[in-house]
C-alpha cells in the first residue's frame, strides 16, 4: 500500500506543477490568468533572460533592464545606474545560486503582483512592460532563501 501512495503523490505533484520539482522556490503563479499575447511576451522574455544568463552574455542581460535597477542582497541594497555598472557588478547581481535558480524557472512560475509588475520565484526577479510595451527587468533580489538560513546560523 505504501508504494501505491507514493505513486499517487508523485503523479499528483507532477500534474500540479512540473516546474516546482525542477528548482527551488518555483511555485505556480497566476500566469494562466494573463491574456495570450501577454503570456507569449512574458515567456519570450523569460527564455531570453535564461539564455543570456546561461551564456554569460552580460551585456545582453544588462540590455534587458530598465535603469536604475534595484538589487537587494542579504547584506545591502544597490541602485545600478546604467548598463556599464550592471556589467561591472554582474557577479554580485547574478551570483551562481541565482543563475541556477533562474534556469529552473518556467513561465508557470511567473506571477503578476498587482500594479507592481511580474515576478518569478519568491520575488527574486521582477520585470514589467515599459511604456513602449517592452518587457524589462527592474528589480533583482539575488537571495535564495537557503542563503538566509545559512546567514542566521
Amino acid at each position: 500500500m505504501r508504494n501505491a501512495l507514493l505513486v499517487l503523490f508523485v503523479t499528483s505533484g507532477a500534474m500540479i506543477n512540473s516546474a516546482f520539482a525542477q528548482g527551488p522556490g518555483c511555485k505556480e503563479g497566476n500566469f494562466s490568468s494573463e491574456s495570450k499575447p501577454t503570456q507569449q511576451r512574458l515567456t519570450a522574455f523569460l527564455i531570453e533572460l535564461q539564455k543570456d544568463v546561461a551564456g554569460d552574455d552580460r551585456p545582453a542581460v544588462a540590455g534587458l533592464a530598465s535603469y536604475p535597477v534595484t538589487v537587494s542582497t542579504v547584506a545591502r541594497r544597490l541602485k545600478i545606474a546604467d548598463r556599464a555598472e550592471f556589467v561591472e557588478r554582474y557577479s554580485e547581481i547574478f551570483p551562481a545560486e541565482l543563475q541556477k535558480f533562474l534556469a529552473a524557472q518556467d513561465s508557470t512560475c511567473i506571477s503578476r503582483v498587482g500594479a507592481q509588475g511580474f515576478t518569478v520565484g519568491q520575488g527574486q526577479i521582477w520585470f514589467d512592460f515599459n511604456p513602449d510595451g517592452i518587457v524589462e527587468l527592474f528589480t533583482i533580489n539575488p537571495v535564495i532563501y537557503e542563503q538566509i538560513t545559512a546567514v542566521k546560523r
